[in-house]
């Protein structure tokens, strides 16, 4: 049976999603020219945000999507927010500027997600090889005039550009040598000064520090998320973060990476992992601990027939030490039984997946524990 993976993981993927369907960002390549390759824009980022995507590719994800088996699902969430009425202006201004190498202006990219999560509650952070501003102008003379004129105000001794747009809303936008930061809310824009000027940016979290705007693989798309992947671990704290890089092909839409704790609380967590009850049900399987793992899978594995639900289950890692395969219909029905298995971001938008099954693992590693979550298209 052909089966095609897709994840719509509610607002987050959604946002994500704003980004991925934006046309022209062909000039968001890396080039780390002087100026800007020494801004570090986690410095900039508020440390209440609730989450944090990073790119140093869009153009790359731009061009793959549309290959993808699952494009269409993933156009039905619709492209709306601050990057669709960017993208506007990119469009005409990379057009019109080809020829003058504006893919060597801009390279990182950030955007942070705020509470209330919404496509407008979100800040964009640009890492560039020139002054922020000079952008935002050259944007205003390609769409001739159509930003306006900016009007500027002062925050605590910097400068914050609103440009009105055509449909009524704002772009407020911070700006310097080597970096860019732009949000329909003037209050976030106001919340990023608050953190440079003050030191409480997320550069004050080591279990980010270490993983943000490192080295990783070309083309990446990696969410940072104020979550746990599995909240049966946490017991009411809220310090851990979790990471999932996003991978696409055309067949699977798949979130792989780790959870980001605390040195004092991994042993904990990793411990509370194995004591997990198992819950077996229709359509629901939940399994604790390595060898009951191994052993659920071999037998799914060995029966004659399979459904699409026992294919899912029969494609997972023997070795993980926790793993889990739900039909989301299911979930959809009784979501308040399934608060303590998954994210909150994900089952506050469960009615927007009841066409998937869901599969996660987790895989301990000494005290370190990664996970991988597959959504698979019930075609």
């Amino acid at each position: 049976m052909k089966l095609r993976t897709v994840a719509k993981i509610g607002v987050i993927v959604s946002v994500i999603l704003f980004c991925i369907g934006v046309g022209g960002y062909g000039f968001l390549q890396l080039s780390w020219a002087k100026e800007g390759k020494n801004v570090e824009l986690l410095e900039f980022v508020p440390d209440d945000c609730v989450g944090l995507l990073e790119t140093d590719n869009y153009a790359y994800i731009m061009n793959e999507l549309p290959q993808t088996a699952y494009a269409r699902q993933m156009e039905a969430l619709g492209q709306t927010g601050l990057l669709t009425a960017l993208s506007r202006y990119f469009d005409r201004l990379s057009l019109a500027d080809e020829a003058h190498g504006l893919s060597n202006r801009m390279n990182l990219m950030m955007m942070s997600l705020h509470a209330p999560v919404s496509p407008d509650n979100v800040v964009v952070y640009f890492r560039m090889s020139e002054h922020g501003s000079h952008l935002l102008r050259r944007l205003a003379v390609a769409e001739e005039g159509y930003l306006g004129t900016p009007k500027r105000e002062e925050y605590r001794g910097k400068t914050i550009e609103v440009y009105p747009l055509s449909d009524g809303q704002f772009i407020a936008a911070y700006s310097g040598n080597g970096f860019l930061v732009v949000s329909h809310q003037k209050r976030l824009v106001e919340r990023v000064i608050d953190a440079q000027k003050d030191g409480t940016s997320l550069a004050g979290n080591p279990l980010l520090k270490e993983k943000v705007a490192n080295e990783k693989s070309a083309n990446y798309l990696t969410l940072y998320g104020r979550t746990s992947s599995l909240p049966l671990l946490e017991e009411g704290h809220r310090h851990n973060w979790c990471e999932f890089d996003i991978h696409l092909n055309s067949e699977v839409f798949y979130m792989s990476g780790s959870l980001l704790a605390p040195d004092s609380c991994r042993r904990r967590l990793c411990d509370r992992l194995e004591k997990i009850p198992s819950m077996v049900e229709d359509s629901v399987l939940v399994v604790a601990g390595q060898p009951q793992v191994d052993a659920c899978i071999a037998e799914v594995t060995a029966r004659p027939q399979h459904t699409l639900f026992d294919e899912c289950v029969a494609n997972l890692s023997r070795d993980a030490s926790y793993m889990m395969v739900a039909d989301l219909d299911k979930v959809a029905q009784m979501p308040h039984r399934f608060a303590a298995y998954l994210p909150a971001f994900l089952l506050e938008r469960v009615e927007l997946l009841r066409s998937f099954i869901l599969s996660v693992q987790l895989t301990r590693v000494g005290d370190r524990l990664s996970h991988i979550f597959v959504f698979t298209y019930k075609d």
